[in-house]
Parts: C-alpha cells; sequence; structure tokens
C-alpha cells in the first residue's frame, strides 16, 4: 500500500536505518525481511494519516516512532521492539519535535532573514552553529530551512554553517541522509556532499574532550579530530575537530535540547566525565547532564555568541545548580525565558520545561522576557510560541519609549507587566544563586523578594530508617515471603507485643507516624506503628536488648550493607540516619516531600516521621524565637500560610514535578520567601486559623480558605512596591 501522508523516500531512509543497525549484513537483509519492514512502516503510515490517538497527523512524531524501533530477527512476536525505552533513556534523549525546533531557531539571531542575509552575504562562512547533541537533526534541518531563504549554494551553506555532534551513531547516520536529501536529488557533486557531511557532523562525545584553549597549529596533528577512539563513544577534540571554527574563535550559535540524564540514573556516565577537564571544573552532586552542555555551550561560543536551549525547569530550585547559575548571571546575558509548564513537549516525557536564550557576556543593561506559557494546552502551543514571538530590540525599544522615569523603580526591577509577559532586569533575574523565576500574573502573591524561610527556621527530612519494612526483594532473599511488609525498624502495635519486650527495651520505643497520618492542617489521632529509635546515643551496644538483638538478627546481613554501616559510621543494628531527637518532640510544622498540593501540619505532639516528610522547627537561636513571635510568624501561623493557595502558586513554580506529583525539597522549602513586614495582628489571626481548622471546618460557618487567602495576600501585598498595589 503507497501512503501520500509519507512519501517512498521516508520508507527507504526508515530501511536503510535498519540495515545499517545490523551493520550492513546481508545475512538477514533479504526479500522477505525488506517486505516485512515495508508492510510494517505502511502500517503505521496508515495510522498516522487517519489521525490514530497518539499520532494525530504528526509525520515528525512518527518518524521518530519508527526511528526508535529495532528489527531484532525473526523470532516468533519479538520481529520489531522499541528501541528509545532503554537506549534513548540510556543517553538521556528524546529528540525535539520539529516545530519546537523551528520556533526556538526563529528567536534566535536568525529569525530575521533579512539580517540572515546580510550577515552571510560575503562569505557565508561568517556565522556557524552548532548542535553539541543533535540527535537526528531536528534543530540542523530548522537552521538549513532558514538559510534557504539566501541565494547561496546549499551545499556551501552546510560546509560553511551548520555542524553537529552526537553519541548515537544512528541517529548521525540518519542525519547525514536527511541534510544530504535538502541538498538536492539532482546535485551530483556526491563525493563532496559525502566529505562535508562527514567533517560537520560527527559522532563522539560532547563533554570528554578539549574547547577551544587546546587550540593549536598543530592541535589537528597532535590529537587528530576524536580522542580516545578506541573507547565509545569518542571524545570530540573541538579545536582539531572543527579547525576553522576554533580559528574564529567560536560559534555564532549553540542550539538544542541536550540529554536530561541525572546522576542516580546513569553513574558510569557521570565518573567518565569527571575524570574530564569539564567534569573537574563542574562536577556537582546530584546535578544532571544537560548542566554540562551549558557550560560546554558557553565555552564554544563566540562572544557576544548566542546560546538557545530546551531543557527542565527543575534545575531553577536546585542547590546543584548554584555553580550553573553564577555563570549565567556572570558571564552571560539572559535574553528570554519561555516557561512550557508541563505541556507534553515529549511524547515519553513528564515534567516541565523551559526555553533558555542567552548570549556569551553581552550588555547587562538589556532585560530579560519572561513569557508565561504554563497555561496554554499543547495543541496551542505552537501557536501561542510564534504569536508571543516579538522582534526583542523593537519590543524593548517601544516599552522603554513608552515608560516614563516615575514608572520604573529606581531599583530597576520590573519594567513592565503585559499579557503573559514580563521584563526583568538582569540584576534582579538572578538573585542568591538562582533564578528569580516568578512567572507573574494577579495570583502570584509571594514574591522573590523577602527574607527566606532558612533564615529563621530549621528546615530537616524525616528519619532514615533503611529499611522500615521488610521488602518483596529482601524477603525474597530470605526465602520467605510471607515476611514482606512486616516491620524491620518500624512495627505495629501487635508486632510489638510479640517480641516480649523488656521496660527497658520498650524506653527506646518512639511514636511513629506514616504518610497517610496527614493532611493539609491535620495530624490523626491514633498512633499506627512505634519506631525503634536505635542509635549511637540511646542504643551504643545490644547486651541490654536481647529481645530487639533476636528481632533485627534476622535482617542483619542486610542491615550491614548499608552504606553507613560499611563505613563504620554506626552499628548494623542502628536506624541509618536518626536525626536529632528534638526535631520530632519540640513544636514543629511536618510537611509530606511529595503530594498533588503542598500539605503542612502543625504539631506539638511527639510524632517521628520518615524520610518522605520534613520537619520545619524554629532554629536553636532565642533571638531567632523572639523575632519570629514579634514578626507574628509562629509555627501555627507559618502553616497557614505554607497551606493557602499563593503559597501552592510559588511551589508550583519552583518545585520539580514527578509525574503529577510536586515534589517540594528541602532546598524549596528553604528558599520560601516571607513577608517583609512585620504584622503581628495578621500572624495571631492565622495562628489561631491554623490550630482551630478543622473545629472551624466541621462547623461549616465561613468560607476558610477564603479568610486564609485574604489575610496571606494582605500580608504580602505591604512588601510589594507601591506601584505594584
Amino acid at each position: 500500500m503507497c501512503n501520500r501522508f509519507v512519501d517512498a523516500s521516508d520508507r527507504e531512509e526508515w530501511i536503510w536505518v535498519q540495515r545499517r543497525r545490523f551493520h550492513n549484513s546481508d545475512r538477514w537483509f533479504n526479500a522477505a525481511t525488506r517486505g516485512y519492514l515495508l508492510r510494517y512502516h505502511n502500517k503505521w503510515a496508515w495510522c498516522a494519516s487517519s489521525s490514530v490517538p497518539g499520532f494525530g497527523r504528526d509525520v515528525g512524531r512518527f518518524k521518530k516512532y519508527l526511528l526508535a524501533l529495532t528489527f531484532r530477527g525473526w523470532k516468533k512476536n519479538a520481529l520489531m521492539s522499541p528501541r528509545s525505552s532503554d537506549h534513548s533513556r540510556s543517553l538521556g534523549s528524546f529528540y525535539t519535535p520539529d516545530w519546537i525546533a523551528r520556533a526556538m531557531v526563529q528567536r534566535c539571531e536568525i529569525r530575521n532573514r533579512q539580517e540572515i542575509c546580510h550577515r552571510i552575504d560575503s562569505p557565508p562562512s561568517a556565522w556557524r552553529m552548532l548542535d553539541p547533541s543533535c540527535g537526528d537533526g531536528s534543530f540542523v534541518l530548522a537552521v538549513l530551512a532558514e538559510l534557504a531563504a539566501t541565494d547561496h549554494d546549499r551545499l556551501s551553506l552546510i560546509r560553511d554553517c551548520v555542524f553537529g555532534v552526537d553519541v548515537d551513531p544512528i541517529a548521525i547516520e540518519s542525519l547525514k541522509k536527511r541534510v544530504s536529501e535538502w541538498v538536492s536529488s539532482d546535485d551530483d557533486r556526491t563525493d563532496e556532499l559525502n566529505r562535508v557531511l562527514d567533517t560537520n557532523f560527527l559522532c563522539g562525545d560532547a563533554l570528554l574532550g578539549e574547547d577551544w584553549l587546546a587550540f593549536n597549529e598543530d592541535s589537528l596533528n597532535q590529537h587528530g579530530r576524536l580522542a580516545n577512539v578506541a573507547s565509545f563513544p569518542p571524545a570530540i577534540q573541538w579545536a582539531s575537530a572543527f579547525p576553522s571554527v576554533a580559528q574564529e574563535g567560536g560559534f555564532d550559535l549553540v542550539i538544542g535540547n541536550p540529554p536530561y540524564l541525572r546522576e542516580l540514573n546513569a553513574k558510569s556516565v557521570f565518573d567518565r566525565i569527571a575524570g574530564s577537564s569539564l567534569g573537574r571544573k563542574w562536577r556537582r552532586a546530584r546535578m544532571d547532564l544537560w548542566h554540562y552542555f551549558l557550560h560546554r555551550g558557553l565555552d564554544l561560543l563566540k562572544p557576544r555568541g548566542t546560546l538557545c536551549y530546551i531543557v527542565n525547569s527543575y534545575w531553577i530550585g536546585s542547590r546543584s545548580a548554584i555553580p550553573l547559575v553564577e555563570r549565567l548571571a556572570t558571564e552571560a546575558t539572559t535574553h528570554e525565558i519561555i516557561w512550557l509548564g508541563s505541556a507534553k513537549i515529549f511524547p515519553s516525557v513528564a515534567g516541565r520545561h523551559m526555553i533558555l536564550r542567552a548570549t556569551k557576556g553581552g550588555d547587562r543593561g538589556v532585560p530579560c522576557r519572561i513569557v508565561d506559557l504554563t497555561h496554554v494546552a499543547r495543541e496551542r502551543l505552537k501557536e501561542e510560541l510564534c504569536r508571543s514571538h516579538i522582534s526583542t530590540k523593537e519590543e524593548m525599544r517601544s516599552l522603554s519609549e513608552s515608560l516614563s522615569p516615575k514608572d520604573v523603580p529606581s531599583h530597576a526591577s520590573e519594567i513592565a507587566f503585559l499579557a503573559g509577559l514580563r521584563i526583568v532586569s538582569q540584576d534582579d533575574l538572578w538573585r542568591e544563586g538562582r533564578l528569580n523565576s516568578t512567572t507573574g500574573g494577579a495570583s502570584e502573591i509571594v514574591r522573590d523578594d523577602g527574607s527566606r524561610l532558612s533564615q529563621g527556621f530549621e528546615v530537616r527530612q524525616g528519619i532514615a530508617e533503611n529499611p522500615p519494612f521488610v521488602t518483596n526483594t529482601v524477603a525474597k532473599e530470605m526465602n520467605d515471603l510471607s515476611l514482606a511488609g512486616g516491620g524491620v525498624f518500624v512495627l505495629t502495635e501487635a508486632e510489638v507485643q510479640s517480641l516480649t519486650l523488656s521496660d527497658h527495651e520498650r524506653s527506646l520505643l518512639r511514636p511513629y507516624y506514616s504518610l497517610s497520618s496527614f493532611d493539609r492542617f491535620f495530624m490523626t489521632e491514633t498512633l499506627g506503628h512505634s519506631l525503634l529509635y536505635l542509635t549511637k546515643q540511646t542504643a551504643p551496644s545490644l547486651r541490654e536488648l536481647p529481645h530487639i538483638e533476636n528481632h533485627l538478627q534476622r535482617f542483619r546481613a542486610v542491615l550491614e550493607r548499608r552504606r553507613e554501616v560499611r563505613r563504620g559510621a554506626i552499628a548494623w543494628w542502628h536506624l541509618h540516619w536518626p536525626r536529632e531527637e528534638r526535631l520530632f518532640i519540640e513544636p514543629r510544622i511536618l510537611s509530606i516531600q511529595m503530594g498533588a498540593i503542598p500539605r503542612f501540619v502543625y504539631s506539638e505532639r511527639p510524632s517521628f516521621v520518615g524520610f518522605s516528610m520534613h520537619v520545619i522547627v524554629h532554629k536553636k537561636s532565642l533571638l531567632a524565637v523572639s523575632e519570629a513571635h514579634v514578626s507574628g510568624l509562629t509555627l501555627p501561623a507559618l502553616s497557614a500560610l505554607l497551606n493557602s493557595s499563593h503559597a501552592r502558586v510559588w511551589f508550583e513554580n519552583h518545585a520539580k514535578y514527578r509525574g503529577r506529583n510536586l515534589d517540594i525539597s528541602g532546598t524549596v522549602l528553604k528558599q520560601f520567601p516571607l513577608p517583609k513586614s512585620p504584622r503581628p495582628d495578621l500572624g495571631l489571626v492565622l495562628d489561631r486559623l491554623a490550630r482551630d481548622w478543622h473545629r472551624q471546618e466541621d462547623a461549616g460557618t465561613i468560607d476558610l480558605e477564603h479568610q486564609l487567602d485574604q489575610l496571606v495576600e494582605e500580608w504580602y501585598r505591604d512588601t510589594r512596591p507601591q506601584d505594584d498595589s
């Protein structure tokens, strides 16, 4: 069946890629195999052209789906299997939809075609772009589409203007084929074209090699274009890989969708990078792989060159991103940030994304545009990206002319608010090692211009029992599945009774509450579990704890494998990280780290909690406690503030999303902005509201949520600049 939605060249390209994956082996590539692949391709082409759910006539998505499949041979029910789930995730690669690539290219220097023509008229090699994680070429093809408006020879444009690197050899081969088709099927300079493609598009690791600083006239002879060719993927030595670019001082544009990969899921990848010059300079605990790509991108740019990436937005509140933020704040000028929210940009990736556009160096007096598209549905996102695209120079000029001096605060914070648009100075964009990411809008009352929660309060994570209960894995290891779900350090009342503990052993039990015991302003009265609080101080030995020892001996092999035990920091019977006992006894706020909405509750009862919760207490300093009471911000009042819808908006803009759940880390909590002005009158009302929330809620006499939000708004409005009120 021939399908007009996807032409014959697309089918041949896919079959060609499949053949390359088997190293051109003719042993399996026979007529029957080719026939099967053709039928398979046509079946999915029909799905795409018929708007079957999942494709919706999106040819780009259709091609990405097929590229992610690999022919596995003629085994029953295993002919074609996905490559993306394991392979792409292991690389951190999720290829960019073509419409996103086009929108990003249009927002960079080359978005104005007249400017392109002017810049590359003499000669075309005066302008160069790089995608350091190019995949199958979404950004390369988008740039070439813009360059096609000029009268220059297409082969010359490829040779002089576009460059790409990727660790996936299949993606690189697919890119070369797509670019060669872009030149022209009638162009007979095949050998020259192949040489250009092999020169400009390399399979290698963009992060491992040296940047331009290593460049000298003998670089090419000394190092070659790829280092460590025996390893895969080989490291890119940038100066010798692209000597003409090195001689010009770097690229004019670095654009792309760098891989998202956390160290927890790819330790070997991060360990490999740690030995490179880039890793030695920028490695931080719990960082994301794309952080390295931003550093590498800035290194490879010319002065005043443009960097444009689409990345996840989790880094804005991350401690691991502080070096990244500091570099952007001091060595670059950020021109635009586009918040895309949780729209499904990539078919197999959940989460929140953003587009960042900056120049290396640049004019610090130029403000940044923050475009908020977080509430735009995915089907309208393409339209809104185009609609919100205004020439930055013209926009800034008109804004500057329309605002009188009295409209602009002396500290030059905000210049203007437009629908979905905020203009912010460079100085106010970056504060205290983090991005001031508030997106603006009527509901954003909590602003990043006050003191932080960490200045008056201590934020700590709950106890790491490790493990609280017997997992299925441990039960299988012990050859007794009936143990699964039973207590190790956390015990039910029935389990406590079965141990027949002595009075001394019972003195080590602490009241333990699971996640299900908490909600907004609520903590259950019923105690469901007890915790064996075994620490260096409470249980230095097991001599007087025979029943507890008998209980834990069954799990000793598992407990001895824990990191802290192997380091000699704790004994095998101790809790992994017990925390200080005072955190769970003195008055405190307890918060659930991950959930659909933020949930905080004030408690004066002793309550020990696990690793999935945070504890907020006054700092040990009596002065800190006194100042909190003078300002009106007692612990109950703070819990009310944190439970408000205004605080929820702030958390949604600063915390990470894990699927549909909001992950409010301790780092984010510490950064929560507090009201500037002391308001003991408002604090007293919020204090009473938090203590009596459920009693008043049951009475149903007042609208508690409305009252709470009004009080919080009034308190924060006092801290807002006069012209915002």
